[in-house]
């Protein structure tokens, strides 16, 4: 099939993936209810025929012979919309999803960001997730970008993968701060954000993810009181 049909037909695959989507209410805190609407049937067929897995495959098979950025990003953004989808997932594609976290293609690692925090509001989800190197994976991209808003989706992920099990605790918690987690967070907790807004939604992420962890651990708490915040 020509490069430029796949493109398209991706295209089309997202564009009605994401019109039936419940992903966008997510936010807004109106999950189950935008999963009642009509677009739930288009989503439910697409999961049961393994769209995400699907989707997955393809972006990887692009990824190494270094075909498409543009279909990388359109099917990185229909898996993403695909997580949104409640519910616990095969073990064999959150570990795909992990590892699209080494693309090079910088669209494909914000849409991969946001499925694994979309994915973590699945308890068996989260536990996975800490057990395929999710957290490592973040981190890595994390401390290796710039990218201030990719940072947030970093954040933003690694605080729903800290969510607490029945027990209240996290193992992905421990997972951070044995993987150098809390001084890079630390680190971007200190961005001076008077001297730029543009830092504030990051710093916020930071307050609420090392609260979170803190909160769960006395360990991880004692630590934080050892290291330099705010100028403190």
């Amino acid at each position: 099939i020509p490069l430029s049909v796949r493109e398209a037909a991706s295209a089309t695959l997202c564009a009605i993936v994401m019109a039936g989507s419940g992903t966008l209410d997510r936010y807004k805190g109106q999950l189950h209810e935008a999963l009642r609407d009509n677009g739930s049937t288009i989503m439910d067929g697409v999961v049961a025929q393994k769209g995400i897995e699907r989707c997955a495959a393809i972006i990887e098979e692009s990824m190494e012979m270094d075909a498409s950025p543009l279909l990388e990003r359109q099917l990185a953004a229909t898996m993403m919309y695909l997580c949104g989808i409640p519910g616990p997932r095969p073990q064999g594609l959150l570990e795909t999803v992990v590892r699209l976290l080494a693309s090079q293609n910088r669209q494909v690692v914000h849409c991969t960001t946001m499925a694994i925090w979309l994915l973590a509001h699945d308890e068996r989800n989260r536990e996975n997730l800490g057990d395929l190197w999710a957290i490592d994976g973040l981190l890595k991209v994390s401390k290796a970008n710039s990218d201030l808003k990719l940072k947030e989706y970093i954040v933003s992920a690694l605080w729903m993968l800290c969510a607490p099990l029945d027990d209240g605790r996290s193992k992905n918690a421990v997972r951070i701060a044995m993987r150098g987690g809390l001084q890079h967070i630390v680190a971007m907790l200190n961005f001076d954000f008077r001297e730029s807004e543009t830092y504030i939604p990051l710093v916020t992420l930071c307050v609420g993810l090392l609260f979170g962890m803190i909160s769960q651990h006395q360990d991880i708490q004692i630590v934080v009181e050892q290291m330099c915040i705010g100028g403190a």
